[in-house]
């Protein structure tokens, strides 16, 4: 959430994907990330990125395998591709800034549960230590 936020105050530009990969990670069950070099300019200057996105690094959703395509498929064909760049920092860059609905429920279910777990052991330690402190 807090990479999307700081994401809307990047800048468009267009760039060059160099490289496109989809890696399969993971013992757990398929896992896939996807890895990008990618050369931009910047007021005259010339740039070489590496960053994907901002979120975790992998997912065993469609969200790596739509991107992947969509990376191979602009290389693929030589053409420009949408990036977004830090106007304060030109070195700072990254292909897609989208945010993952999927990804903060995710992370929600596990705020939520693991959250609720340690409040509810606080309080029933803070009654307990109530309760003993009642009787002498």
């Amino acid at each position: 959430m807090i990479g999307w936020l700081g994401a809307r105050d990047l800048v468009n530009a267009e760039c060059v994907i160099d490289r496109a990969e989809l890696r399969i990670v993971g013992s757990d069950g398929p896992g896939y990330e996807v890895h990008a070099d990618y050369r931009y300019t910047v007021a005259g200057r010339n740039y070489v990125g590496h960053r994907v996105h901002f979120g975790w690094g992998r997912d065993n959703g469609e969200f790596h395998l739509r991107l992947f395509e969509e990376l191979e498929r602009h290389r693929t064909e030589g053409r420009a591709y949408p990036c977004f760049v830090d106007p304060t920092d030109p070195t700072v860059s990254l292909l897609n800034r989208d945010f993952r609905f999927d990804i903060v429920g995710l992370s929600a279910v596990f705020v939520v549960i693991f959250g609720g777990v340690a409040v509810f052991g606080m309080k029933a330690a803070f009654s307990g230590a109530r309760r003993r402190s009642d009787f002498p």
